[in-house]
């Protein structure tokens, strides 16, 4: 099932499968299925590139090693809930391109694309594929 990554501010559609928000401090108004805000960037993280100018290169970069690289757990979990549903990642940004959901995605479908299908349920295959020692996340 594929991973898609939507606005948290557009209408929740039955296509949508299920809406994870990853971000860490959504507003009561939203409507997400599971909320896993350790897949956010860090408030000073998010501050250095929304408020100082911090250019989208250094944040993928620090994003990787603040989050990509220390939640493989969840990683892993979003990449089993992917090959039974459709998973779609909610963040309020409009777009995905320069929203860090567009990363969280990116690192599981590179996993779902490398294991093969066949009776992946383990989450510490999964993990051992996302560990950052054996991986280049960006």
């Amino acid at each position: 099932m594929p991973i898609v990554t939507k606005s948290i501010q557009l209408p929740a559609e039955k296509s949508d499968g299920l809406r994870i928000c990853i971000m860490r401090r959504p507003g009561e108004y939203m409507d997400w299925d599971l909320w896993m805000p350790k897949l956010s960037p860090s408030s000073e993280l998010l501050d250095s590139y929304k408020k100082n100018g911090l250019p989208w290169e250094k944040f993928k970069k620090k994003f990787a090693k603040e989050v990509l690289q220390q939640q493989t757990r969840l990683l892993a979990y979003l990449v089993m809930l992917a090959r039974r549903t459709t998973v779609t990642l909610l963040c309020v940004e409009p777009e995905e391109e320069y929203c860090h959901r567009s990363l969280v995605k990116n690192v599981c479908e590179a996993v779902l694309n490398e294991i093969p299908n066949v009776n992946v349920t383990s989450a510490a295959l999964i993990q051992r594929e996302l560990n950052p020692c054996r991986r280049k996340i960006i």
